[in-house]
């Protein structure tokens, strides 16, 4: 409820602004522009990022040359989804301000373009700056991960969350898909209750035992030519192979479920180094 009542609140304050917005377009003062930053800021903070990309963008059509608002743009654009439609307004050279080549960064890899990121980060000079490097060369490590490399520790050794994040991709619990594929073969059900997906397991034991049995007793009844023992046999083979399918894609399932629980913390560590 307080969080209905607190995005009713600041939809009313962005609406509002129509006036001072409609008004800083025409008469662009320094004071229309502090009053519309801060405006924008308090939507960052607020997380509602659609609306901040909205002000965002209008500060920075308005006031182009201020760089700041580019940063927050990307950063609000990321949080949004929206990186791709904002990223293609900018042309990123070896002019461009490191903070902006970082956050335009952080957003390449939330579009999954981790070898772009890398080789944006490694072509700008940003390992090389005593005040950027560091971040940059944590960035490439942590990058590194996501794509399922394990670098060295060397120097970051000292980042105990980037070690941490290291560790737990080396410990990913997986499960083999061949070995959830034989299990099934051997007892039905039981490849899916080794990737843990229990309630599929057991229906698929039940639905195989059951056409089985129904398949067993009608060709016992009325011998081969039993259409009813046909019927059932053929779905009770159906489930069976389905069985042995559904049990090599979960365990495949079950393995990007676990790497997508430690990229989440990845990316969150990402988003963490900000400039």
């Amino acid at each position: 409820m307080n969080k209905i009542i607190k995005s009713i609140f600041v939809v009313g304050l962005y609406f509002s602004f129509g006036i001072l917005i409609a008004e800083a377009q025409v008469d662009s003062t320094h004071k229309d522009e502090e009053q519309l930053y801060r405006f924008a800021r308090f939507l960052k903070t607020e997380k509602e990022y659609k609306f901040a990309v909205e002000e965002f963008e209008r500060l920075n059509y308005l006031y182009p040359n201020n760089i700041n608002y580019i940063k927050d743009l990307l950063y609000c654009s990321r949080q949004n989804g929206e990186f791709n439609r904002i990223a293609s307004q900018f042309k990123i050279d070896n002019n461009t301000p490191k903070d902006i080549i970082f956050e335009y960064a952080l957003g390449m890899v939330g579009v999954e373009k981790n070898n772009d990121a890398i080789q944006l980060i490694t072509s700008n000079g940003i390992l090389k700056d005593e005040k950027y490097g560091p971040n940059g060369g944590k960035f490439i490590y942590a990058v590194d991960l996501l794509n399922g490399k394990f670098p060295e520790d060397n120097h970051l050794i000292s980042d105990q969350n980037l070690l941490n994040l290291k560790v737990e991709y080396i410990n990913m619990p997986t499960k083999s898909p061949v070995k959830a594929g034989i299990l099934s073969t051997m007892l039905p059900g039981s490849g899916r209750v080794y990737t843990n997906d229990w309630k599929n397991g057991l229906l698929g034991f039940l639905f195989i035992a059951g056409t089985g049995w129904q398949s067993y007793s009608r060709f016992k009844k009325s011998g081969i030519s039993s259409v009813g023992g046909w019927i059932y046999g053929g779905l009770s083979v159906g489930f069976y192979l389905g069985n042995i399918y559904g049990s090599v894609v979960s365990a495949k399932k079950y393995n990007r479920s676990q790497k997508k629980r430690i990229d989440e913390k990845t990316h969150r560590y990402l988003s963490g180094l900000s400039m």
